[in-house]
């Protein structure tokens, strides 16, 4: 501290010789001046000049004290100094706006700027500054209406467009936020933050192509920055582009090792690539950085879930749900996991919890309704069944497992409608068993026949339509068939053994 302080004296006084020397030239050729020529004109010229130069050495000296005080109100005391001398002028003013404007005291950054504006309406850096302060108290459009001004003065004048484009994107008019950014651009090719901010804002219009064509530049002009390398993933992963994405999130992770997000993402990717151990290895860097990670425990328990390791997933997903008890899909996850553990009550709960919480799609309707109908609450079934075909009426298993449900209801001409819906939508030799044992049920075996048949044309090994077709022969007095299908369960039954 004493050592900036020496220097800060040292340049003090050598401003006072320079200006001494300056002064004493500048009288003397004044003089000389007056007695040659008498010209007035060049007189005031150069009394103009060492006013000048009186002012800059006086706002220096005042700047140089300003950077050794560490508190604001002593700052201000010396900056006011400058606006006492020269108050009819902005430089004090725009010192003093730019100091509240560091502080986040922007009530008086804003009265200092327009003062500076009343002053002098030219003065282009007031409308920036202006327009940074009202964008920081989140009045975006009076902030873009102030950038707006100082272009108006200087139309080259590109940090006013880049902050336009910031402004733009908070109130997600994300087309005239690229405007903004693609002026900025014209102006300075070199921009990186332009061009980062404008990809971001094309990922946002779903323009991914044109986002990593921003972000390709930007890494030439930039290459390690590690935002760059995330956001080019990120737009590699919208476009499901997963190998180029993890390769994109691998750079950003060499960059910066703490960037937990990266590491989420990577495991993603991962995940969607099914390398399912390298995913958890990124999850679990990610929760290292950051234990309260909730995306985290829940791509991992998705990836725990994909593997069959439901324990663990089931784990994560109670994480997820301490951090965010809201969060409807951890909910339905949790459901899923408690569902393959054969906790089917627990499960129910949290389906329950997930549509209580909007989590409303064919899906969550029909694992409450196949959890249900292994408690034997067929009818709480069928009902979520029905629900989950609301939502989506084109969903072959659906039809399967409300016409299962069906046949234990006795509903049977009920059940043949479903198992027809689903043969409609895709023909399986589940489908046709069951049609064929609702055939059966109500003494229609010809047709059961036909179904059996069918469903061993899918699958030849499908043992219970044999013995179930050989049944349906005995009904209709086929016995020699009937004996054909027993003989081929036996030689199943032999090669299953």
């Amino acid at each position: 501290m004493r050592n900036l302080i020496l220097i800060v004296i040292c340049n003090l006084f050598i401003y006072l010789i320079m200006a001494f020397i300056f002064l004493y030239f500048y009288r003397k050729k004044t003089h000389e001046s007056i007695g040659i020529y008498s010209n007035k004109e060049e007189i005031n010229r150069l009394n103009n000049k060492i006013k000048e130069l009186e002012k800059k050495i006086f706002i220096q000296e005042i700047l140089n004290h300003v950077n050794l005080e560490q508190e604001i109100n002593e700052k201000l005391f010396y900056i006011n100094k400058i606006i006492k001398e020269y108050n009819d002028e902005v430089i004090g003013y725009y010192y003093r706006g730019d100091l509240y404007l560091k502080y986040k005291r922007y009530e008086d950054a804003l009265r200092d700027f327009n003062k500076i504006i009343e002053i002098d309406s030219t003065f282009k850096e007031a409308y920036r500054a202006k327009g940074i302060c009202l964008s920081r108290r989140k009045q975006y459009d009076d902030a873009i209406e102030s950038y707006k001004k100082a272009v108006e003065i200087d139309d080259t004048y590109e940090v006013a467009y880049y902050n336009m484009g910031f402004c733009y994107s908070k109130l997600k008019k994300y087309n005239k936020a690229i405007n903004a950014y693609s002026k900025a651009i014209e102006l300075d090719r070199e921009d990186v933050g332009a061009y980062y901010n404008r990809g971001r804002n094309y990922n946002r219009i779903c323009r991914y192509e044109d986002a990593i064509k921003d972000f390709t530049y930007a890494i030439k002009l930039e290459k390690f920055d590690d935002r760059l390398y995330y956001n080019r993933g990120i737009s590699y992963s919208l476009l499901e582009k997963h190998e180029e994405a993890l390769l994109d999130y691998k750079k950003a992770i060499d960059l910066n090792k703490d960037f937990e997000e990266v590491y989420y993402y990577a495991g993603f990717s991962s995940y969607l690539l099914e390398e399912y151990y390298d995913a958890i290895e990124y999850f679990n860097i990610a929760l290292e950085i950051d234990p309260n990670y909730e995306q985290a425990y829940y791509g991992r328990g998705l990836v725990y879930t994909k593997i069959d390791e439901y324990k663990e997933a089931l784990r994560d997903f109670n994480e997820v749900i301490i951090l965010n008890n809201k969060n409807a899909k951890a909910y339905y996850k949790r459901g899923l996991a408690l569902d393959n553990l054969e906790r089917y009550e627990e499960a129910i709960e949290d389906f329950t919890k997930a549509i209580d919480l909007n989590y409303k799609d064919e899906n969550v309707y029909y694992n409450r309704g196949t959890s249900k109908s292994l408690l034997r609450d067929l009818e709480g079934a069928k009902e979520d069944l029905t629900k989950a075909l609301e939502y989506n009426n084109e969903e072959f298993r659906i039809y399967d497992v409300r016409g299962m449900v069906n046949l234990e209801l006795d509903e049977y001409d009920e059940a043949i409608i479903d198992f027809t819906k689903s043969i409609d939508l895709l023909e399986s030799s589940i489908s046709y068993y069951y049609r064929g044992l609702a055939y059966c049920e109500i003494g229609k075996f010809e047709k059961a026949i036909e179904d059996f048949t069918k469903a061993i044309e899918i699958d030849p090994y499908d043992l219970k339509s044999y013995q179930n077709r050989g049944d349906a022969f005995c009904n209709v007095g086929k016995y020699d068939d009937a004996i054909k299908d027993f003989a081929m369960v036996s030689q199943l039954e032999k090669s299953i053994k």
